[in-house]
């Protein structure tokens, strides 16, 4: 390998503090907790924005320590149509005692697979936060059968995150990043037939990689009465490149307000206004060649309305979008409606709405999806787009320790994100690498049910069951029809922790470099890990992945490990 990486910008960051509403006046600073109860699900409509790592919670107790879950993949297992987790089941309430400073991790397994993990709280109190964190996991091993390349990948993450509290009035948080991503393109057999292909000195470049730096800049205003405007501004920028001479500069601005206009009156139990306003900017190109711009404008003034057992949230989605600012834009409009109807209160809800939306697709979005790129221009950075989409569904709390939920939704779809293998034509010089390029549908129809359950006892025992089954009257490849996964966790007298997790998929839709259809078989991953806690800080633990030793495909001749394993330590401090 002949490749320098030169990081200039350190430090992942987690600080979560979440800040509920607070007095109209505060004459002394209150640490005082109030869990409330009960938890009333919801299914997001799309998904939320990732939280900051690593992901630790005021309401856990002081001696609980992070679990490893850590499989080891050479390909991610992602998929571009997944719908947000609900949260647990209701918690009961918990002392809350002091977070430590440091957290580290490390460990190591076989394909020569470390782990390294590391957290630093620079401080905190009532005015601010500030903190620091590392992430690294690499392999370098071999897959039997597939020995022209390394089945390699390394994955660093760095972030820096502090937020700034002015009680009673906001809340600033600002986050910096730098992310760097690296597979290695192993994805050709030994088996396979070389006579078309030009194998050349070239293995170095059978690595992909992927990097991104940014920050992110969120002001909350905190409302302390209810006829205050409440107003939320975030920022981000984003730059991403890659191997292959890419670069591209990302740009969101995101706005929202929002006022109680009436509350508890003879007529209205609750009645809100506001709205979002969102702009985004991106600028492509590939070796200073074929710079494109994108942008998307979001205008969606909103109302919200309850009355007795009914919720309705109302308003306009307005869409001006574009490839190119010296071409006509676009655009989409979408009412807005979601209505939800408490059939037993706080026990089970029915709900029901219709919306639309625009997405645009970027490589910093794209080569999370699938890592293994070949180079690509700009016309493939295109908008995905919900002309319409109708959902409905139930959710109850069959319990304080159990819920669960099922959602239905129905959406006329277009330029749907998916991709195929880079083709091979007689004549062209193609290198012998099993590498993509995105591709997009044309209209189609798309029917999506998914079902959920937690279910939670005390500290001692989680688990989580989800299924999701895909309909699409279009060929869209890499997009099971069906997906399912099952979580466990026991926690034995809080020194022994047993977790295990099982995911399963059916087959997919193919196209080969010959541009001929085939499908992907199905797979099916098993994991189990251990954790043992020495002290109320100091923890070691074991990662069992693959424990069936499946060799099965996320993406065509990238076969998965099989068993794989690491083992290691966590020092809390």
């Amino acid at each position: 390998m002949k490749q320098i990486i030169i990081i200039n910008f350190i430090f992942v960051g987690f600080f979560a503090c979440a800040q509920q509403s607070v007095p109209q006046s505060v004459s002394s600073f209150n640490e005082k907790v109030i869990v409330v109860a009960p938890y009333n699900p919801t299914l997001i409509r799309k998904p939320a924005t990732l939280m900051f790592m690593p992901q630790m919670r005021d309401t856990l107790p002081v001696n609980v320590v992070p679990r490893s879950d850590y499989v080891i993949y050479s390909v991610p297992e992602k998929t571009e149509y997944s719908i947000e987790n609900m949260k647990p089941a209701k918690i009961s309430g918990e002392p809350i005692d002091k977070l430590f400073h440091q957290h580290i991790k490390i460990g190591f397994g076989n394909y020569l697979t470390p782990l390294a993990e590391a957290y630093f709280s620079l401080g905190r109190d009532k005015n601010y936060g500030i903190a620091a964190s590392y992430k690294h996991l690499s392999s370098y091993g071999k897959i039997k059968g597939y020995s022209r390349y390394k089945s390699s990948f390394a994955d660093h993450e760095f972030d820096l995150l502090g937020q700034i509290f002015s009680v009673p009035y906001f809340t600033v948080t600002l986050n910096a990043y730098y992310n760097y991503h690296q597979v290695n393109c192993y994805g050709f057999s030994d088996d396979a037939d070389t006579s078309a292909l030009s194998f050349m000195d070239i293995s170095d470049e059978s690595w992909r990689w992927y990097q991104n730096l940014g920050f992110n800049v969120k002001f909350e205003d905190n409302a302390t009465t209810p006829n205050q405007w409440k107003y939320t501004a975030t920022a981000r920028y984003n730059f991403n490149s890659s191997a292959w001479g890419s670069h591209e500069h990302s740009a969101e601005v995101l706005g929202r307000v929002e006022k109680k206009l009436n509350y508890v009156d003879k007529y209205t139990d609750e009645l809100r206004a506001g709205g979002i306003f969102s702009f985004d900017d991106n600028t492509y190109g590939v070796n200073s060649t074929g710079t494109n711009n994108s942008y998307t404008v979001r205008i969606e003034p909103t109302v919200y309305y309850r009355f007795f057992k009914v919720e309705l949230r109302g308003g306009l989605r307005f869409y001006i979008f574009g490839d190119d600012l010296s071409k006509s834009p676009k655009v989409q409009f979408n009412p807005v409606v979601d209505l939800k109807y408490h059939i037993v209160d706080k026990i089970l809800t029915a709900f029901a709405g219709f919306t639309g939306n625009v997405e645009r697709n970027t490589l910093e979005k794209i080569s999370n999806i699938n890592p293994y790129l070949h180079q690509f221009s700009a016309d493939k950075l295109s908008f995905s787009r919900d002309k319409l989409k109708f959902y409905l569904g139930l959710q109850s709390n069959i319990s304080k320790n159990m819920d669960v939920a099922v959602k239905g939704e129905f959406m006329l779809r277009d330029h749907i994100l998916n991709f195929v293998q880079r083709p091979y034509f007689v004549g062209i010089h193609y290198e012998g690498f099993n590498d993509f390029i995105p591709a997009y549908s044309e209209d189609l129809f798309f029917l999506r049910v998914k079902g959920e359950m937690n279910f939670r006892w005390d500290e001692r025992i989680s688990a989580h069951v989800e299924a999701t089954y895909n309909y699409f009257d279009n060929t869209l490849y890499y997009i099971p029809a069906f997906e399912a996964k099952a979580t466990f966790r026991y926690n034995i007298g809080n020194k022994f922790i047993i977790t295990t997790d099982m995911v399963g998929y059916t087959g997919m839709a193919g196209l080969d470099r010959y541009m001929d259809e085939f499908t992907v078989n199905g797979g099916f991953d098993w994991n189990l890990g251990f954790e043992y806690r020495f002290f109320r800080r100091w923890s070691a633990f074991a990662q069992v992945n693959n424990l069936i030793a499946q060799r099965f495909f996320r993406w065509y001749d990238y076969p998965s490990y099989r068993i794989n394993f690491i083992v290691g330590a966590t020092f809390g401090f």
